[in-house]
C-alpha cells in the first residue's frame, strides 16, 4: 500500500508501476495543468485541508480513427488515465486500491477522473485544455459513518475532491 498524507492529487503524482516510454495513441498535445480545489463542489471532510492549486505537467494522446484517449503525467512511476474522447471532448480516469489517507483508519480505493475540452486557436492548433479533475474517495470496509461497528474503518462515507484544471501548451 502506499501512504498519502491526503493529498489526493499526490497520485498525479503517480502511483505504482513504471510510466510506459510513449503516451498509447497518437499524441494531441503536452500540457502544463493548474489545477484550483473547487471546495463548494468537494464533499470530503477533509477537503479544505488539500493543496492548491496543484501543478502538472501531462501528454494528451488518443485514436484520431477512433475514441480511445490516455493522459500520461510527467511523473516518474505515473500510470496513464485511459479513457475516450469524442472530438476534442475526453474523460479518462485510473483507479487505485489500497490507498492510505491519513484522515481514514483503513484503506480507501481511490478513482481519479479527468474531464474537458481540448481547445484551439483559429487556425486548428492546440492551445489549452479545460475541464474538471475529480478524485473519489470510497472505503475499503462500512465505516462508522455507514453504521459499521466500532472498530470499524473511520473515514467517512464516499465523497469527492474535485479542482477546476486548466491545461497550456
Amino acid at each position: 500500500m502506499r501512504a498519502i498524507p491526503f493529498a489526493l492529487a499526490a497520485c498525479l503524482a503517480g502511483c505504482q508501476p513504471t510510466r510506459p516510454q510513449e503516451c498509447p495513441g497518437t499524441k494531441v498535445a503536452s500540457f502544463r495543468f493548474t489545477a484550483e480545489m473547487s471546495a463548494a463542489d468537494s464533499t470530503c471532510p477533509f477537503s479544505a485541508s488539500q493543496p492548491t492549486p496543484l501543478t502538472f505537467g501531462g501528454t494528451l494522446s488518443w485514436d484520431p480513427a477512433g475514441g480511445d484517449a490516455a493522459l500520461c503525467l510527467d511523473r516518474p512511476r505515473s500510470i496513464p488515465h485511459l479513457g475516450s474522447h469524442a472530438g476534442d471532448h475526453v474523460a479518462v480516469q485510473v483507479g487505485f486500491d489500497g490507498v492510505e489517507i491519513s484522515q481514514c483508519s483503513c484503506p480507501a480505493q481511490l478513482v481519479e477522473s479527468v474531464e474537458g475540452d481540448v481547445t484551439r486557436d483559429t487556425q486548428g492548433g492546440v492551445v489549452g485544455f479545460r475541464g474538471t479533475l475529480r478524485n473519489q474517495v470510497t472505503p475499503s470496509q462500512p465505516t462508522l459513518v455507514d453504521g459499521g461497528a466500532p472498530g470499524d474503518c473511520y473515514c467517512g462515507p464516499p465523497c469527492e475532491i474535485r479542482y477546476a484544471l486548466d491545461g497550456g501548451t
